[in-house]
């Protein structure tokens, strides 16, 4: 035996396993039956002769059920012996009088239906020719399915009896209901209740049956609506305790009385934001401050939609629509309020416990971020340079951010925002590990622009074949938002050297593609490009970047002074021996990974000691498990990746040496000393940073 496959109750196929089905969906599902005929795509006489082969399926079932209906009728009247029983006026004097003489059932029921046998056979005439006459016409006006619909539909309004019977006895499931069957039938006065109930019970089944409604059942819209919303404030609730981020989103849909207002969804975009920046912070103090944060952003969102609805006239006619939904959120969210002030409560136990003398906020690996603002420095020459070159700069196009990795040119273009104001928009775009391709590229980069102008397109970008002409639809479609703002953007484009493998993979292209970003950037203001990364545009060849940007803007992000140090050095609040953030700034001629780290290691050690005394001892500590390690995130960046090959090896064990470079070599060395990894004193080199020299020495 084969085993039983239950039916999918939202299956909808729109082609009929019968003849008799296409009837069934005549009278029951409009919608469903004009798509089967739409599918087939018949001409005006295929039309009608299909309307009429359906509509002979019917003659006999008609007539046999209008037969024994007669039979019955006429069985009943001969039986109980109506005319005697009521008053004379209601029948004929002359069919009385026949009446009277008939002894028996038997003769009486003869008499009837020899009578009456005729006006039987003219009404059924009567009514299939017309029935055939009006749904033949109405077919002419509003298609076939419209006029099976009319021509054969007619009759069922005893179906109301049944359906008021069967919701008062027979509770509606999801996955059980007439909304299922019935195509154009409104019983949420009788339905609501109960389903809301079981959509509150199993979301995701109610999650199937709203996408049912709003495919296939128009006239049903605004139960789908209420119901999407009852789905998501349990899904939200159910997520609370897991505090999971991705389940915080709103049903997406336009629909009058259950539209979600524009103040919750970007309240929900802020309360996001807050709790993924809580999440991934590893640093006990920060987390704290954040998840406080979060908490706050709960409260606000619980307030947006304590809101009372504005029901207006036709809202309160409405059994859907009068429904306050806002209550389903009001509920997820008081439970997320209340499993965060407890993890809350949790996180300000450990950060009592684990950091007693100073909250460690330094930052020792990714970029930071606004949330960082204490440990970012404000770097007045560089806010400087480029305040000057954005606001007095008239055609600036091109902007090239250069420094060595780790020492703030991404935390910079991060801050940019708060720096410059709201005249300047900030598109930012990472390319490390990032991009697969040249269309990849585009792709993503189509993306990070949408996402900072909290931008929605319905259909996926297909790209044109050729690199240039793509670009060339990605920035038109950049400047047409562009015209319509007071604004500049700047596209932010950091490690862009990751890029130039895949141009090179196809110079040709690659040369035409960089040419179109040159004649973009000469004839237009509104849009900049602001390319960020180590290397300078003369290494990259083939296609070579240097013939294109001659007009860029260098600006070169270094390392702190010394007065930006010592206020880096000074956030945490200890006591730092006589002399301690000298010799710091002297290990790290002012290189802000450098100290985050050492400073990171500092504040752990008097945390871990219970003191808040720092003493050189405690410096040569940090420096012990921050910074001589083999991987530290600085140096060995620098040995591993700006050191490409074995010339650069030697080089660098040259400089620290003090033995002569070779004459073969030079290039390579003045590669590094624009890099400003090596400084040249009189006749000799030595590595700017005294820790990268140690370091080398103990790992490389």
């Amino acid at each position: 035996m084969k085993p039983k496959i239950d039916k999918d109750p939202f299956e909808y196929h729109i082609v009929p396993g019968s003849n008799w089905e296409l009837i069934w969906w005549a009278a029951t599902d409009e919608l469903r039956l004009m798509r089967y005929t739409n599918s087939l795509n018949l001409n005006f006489l295929r039309e009608r002769l299909l309307f009429l082969k359906l509509f002979l399926y019917l003659v006999p079932v008609v007539t046999v059920t209008c037969f024994l209906l007669w039979i019955l009728g006429i069985g009943f009247i001969a039986l109980a012996d109506l005319p005697a029983i009521t008053p004379a006026s209601i029948w004929e004097t002359r069919f009385l009088e026949q009446w009277q003489e008939l002894a028996n059932f038997e003769t009486k029921f003869g008499s009837l239906f020899r009578t009456s046998v005729g006006s039987l056979v003219d009404g059924l005439v009567f009514g299939l020719v017309f029935g055939l006459v009006f749904g033949l016409v109405v077919g002419l006006v509003v298609g076939l399915g419209g006029g099976l619909g009319f021509g054969l539909g007619g009759g069922l309004g005893v179906g109301v009896v049944w359906l008021y019977y069967y919701f008062k006895n027979l509770p509606p499931k999801l996955d059980d209901n007439v909304y299922l069957v019935f195509g154009g039938i409104d019983v949420s006065l009788l339905a609501e209740k109960r389903l809301i109930q079981q959509s509150r019970e199993n979301p995701d089944l109610a999650a199937r049956f709203v996408r049912f409604l709003f495919e296939n059942r128009p006239k049903n819209h605004n139960l789908a609506a209420l119901l999407s919303h009852v789905v998501a404030g349990r899904r939200w609730e159910a997520a609370a305790l897991e505090m999971e981020e991705k389940a915080l989103e709103f049903p997406d849909f336009e629909i009058n009385g259950f539209t979600i207002p524009d103040s919750w969804q970007k309240q929900l975009e802020r309360l996001k934001k807050t709790l993924i920046a809580a999440e991934q912070q590893t640093q006990i103090s920060l987390k704290k401050e954040q998840f406080e944060d979060f908490v706050q952003e709960l409260k606000k969102m619980h307030d947006y939609v304590s809101v009372a609805r504005s029901l207006t006239f036709r809202d309160r006619l409405s059994a859907t629509r009068r429904i306050d939904w806002h209550i389903y959120y009001r509920e997820a969210i008081a439970e997320w309020v209340r499993i965060a002030r407890q993890q809350l409560q949790e996180i300000t136990a450990e950060a009592e416990r684990t950091e007693p003398i100073a909250a460690n906020i330094y930052k020792t690996g990714d970029s930071l971020t606004d949330l960082d603002e204490r440990v970012f420095i404000d770097r007045l020459d560089l806010k400087n340079e480029l305040s000057q070159v954005l606001y007095t700069t008239k055609g600036f196009s091109v902007l090239f951010l250069r420094g060595q990795r780790r020492v703030g040119k991404t935390s910079l273009v991060k801050f940019l925002p708060l720096l410059l104001g709201k005249r300047f928009t900030v598109i930012y775009l990472d390319l490390q590990g990032n991009i697969t391709s040249v269309p990849d590229f585009l792709r993503k980069l189509r993306t990070a622009f949408n996402k900072a102008l909290a931008l929605k397109e319905e259909e996926v970008w297909e790209l044109p074949e050729h690199w240039s002409e793509a670009l060339q639809v990605l920035l038109h479609y950049f400047a047409q938002h562009a015209a319509a703002e007071n604004v500049r953007y700047i596209l932010a484009i950091d490690e862009y050297e990751e890029l130039h493998p895949h141009l090179a993979k196809n110079s040709e292209q690659g040369a035409a593609f960089l040419g179109t970003f040159r004649h973009f950037a000469q004839h237009q203001t509104a849009i900049s490009f602001m390319w960020i990364g180590l290397k300078f545009f003369s290494e990259l060849k083939n296609p070579n970047w240097n013939e294109y940007f001659v007009n860029a803007i260098p600006i070169t992000v270094g390392y702190l002074n010394r007065a930006e140090s010592f206020k880096l050095i000074g956030v945490a609040p200890l006591d730092y021996e006589a002399g301690l953030p000298e010799k710091i700034f002297e290990l790290t001629q002012g290189h802000p990974a450098l100290i985050q780290k050492i400073c990171y290691g500092i504040v752990n050690i008097a945390n871990e000691g219970g003191k808040r005394h720092i003493t050189w001892s405690d410096v040569e500590q940090s420096l012990d498990k921050m910074i001589y390690i083999t991987n530290n995130g600085v140096c060995d960046v620098f040995h591993s990746q700006t050191c490409e090959n074995e010339v650069d090896l030697d080089v660098v064990w040259s400089v620290i040496k003090k033995q002569p470079i070779p004459q073969e070599h030079r290039q390579r060395l003045r590669r590094l000393i624009e890099y400003g990894f090596i400084v040249e004193e009189a006749e000799n080199y030595r590595l700017q940073v005294p820790i990268f020299e140690t370091w080398w020495k103990k790992f490389a």
